[in-house]
């Protein structure tokens, strides 16, 4: 199976938006740095949403030729939960399906990097300053 590969474009995920080349989440002010094999594996379960990857197929694709053991993707969905904010036995992100895998159950969406980038210059143009206090004393 093929080996992921970073595209160019942003993934919205729930609340997140995932940013693939800077390898970074981002949730309104609050911006999370992941490792990049990390990241691989988010948007290895974001190509197929609320689909279950076999632990073999994420080990496939995320790590490829590189020899590890299926306590890798255990230890990083682990850890992609606790930066998402799964907790306490709810599984709001990322789903384990026992003796099979995994499955990202929140919502995903992808959206063009032009695009962000022309709806922040849209937002810049679009700001307007307060008119200037009248000193003229009228």
């Amino acid at each position: 199976m093929a080996r992921w590969e970073p595209s160019d474009e942003f993934v919205h995920i729930g609340r997140w938006r995932a940013d693939p080349r800077a390898d970074e989440l981002r949730s309104g002010d609050e911006i999370v740095k992941l490792e990049p094999l990390k990241m691989r594996l988010l948007l290895a379960l974001a190509e197929r949403p609320g689909e279950v990857l076999l632990t073999q197929e994420l080990l496939d694709r995320v790590w490829g030729d590189v020899v590890v053991t299926s306590a890798s993707v255990y230890q990083g969905i682990a850890q992609l939960r606790r930066t998402l904010g799964d907790g306490n036995g709810e599984s709001s992100w990322i789903e384990t399906v026992p003796r099979k895998g995994y499955r990202l159950v929140a919502e995903v969406r992808r959206q063009a990097r032009d695009e962000v980038a022309a709806r922040s210059a849209e937002s810049a143009s679009a700001v307007e300053l307060p008119d200037s206090p009248d000193r003229s004393g009228s």
